[in-house]
């Protein structure tokens, strides 16, 4: 386990569009082949058009308006998982004036996965998708929510999935 590997920022406008990224956004982007996602590419564009899924889409609005409506900062865990590794990340969500929002986001630990899986979305004749939490990376097969090497069978590499959140991480919602 490794401490803290990275901390990035990004800002909003009152509208949810991307107005500036910072601290390690664009090395986190190169680094994970993501070069499309650069800060320069991002700005002026909705943080929504970065989110796969309807059920994901609403639950990141539901956490902005939240934290935006209360004025009240809020701290969110979930996990950012590549290849290989396990990351467990916090969200720091602030609001600012004007109604715009301030995402940091700070790698807490990570931990080696001892299968790897391509995760890919929406591909064409799948027989079967997998919903995967875009919160915390469980994924949903035959109604169960798991980590993808208890719940999916060995051999399985390339993994068609939609993007959902599971219950637990909508309970985070809930809670506050």
């Amino acid at each position: 386990m490794k401490a803290m590997a990275f901390e990035l920022f990004y800002r909003l406008d009152n509208t949810d569009r991307i107005v500036e990224t910072g601290g390690a956004w664009n090395q986190f982007a190169k680094e994970n082949a993501g070069t499309e996602l650069l800060g320069s590419a991002v700005i002026g564009r909705s943080l929504y058009d970065f989110i796969h899924g309807d059920v994901s889409r609403m639950f990141v609005r539901t956490l902005v308006d939240g934290v935006r409506i209360l004025n009240r900062p809020r701290v969110v865990p979930y996990r950012c998982d590549s290849p290989g590794l396990r990351r467990y990340m916090e969200m720091s969500i602030t609001c600012e004036p004007g109604g715009g929002i301030l995402l940091e986001h700070r790698q807490v630990r990570e931990e080696t996965i001892s299968r790897n899986f391509d995760f890919k979305v929406g591909v064409r004749g799948a027989s079967q998708l997998i919903v995967r939490c875009s919160h915390c990376n469980t994924v949903k097969k035959n109604g169960v929510w798991g980590e993808p090497e208890t719940v999916l069978p060995e051999g399985d590499k390339l993994v068609p999935v939609i993007y959902g959140v599971c219950e637990t991480c909508l309970n985070l919602v809930k809670r506050r």
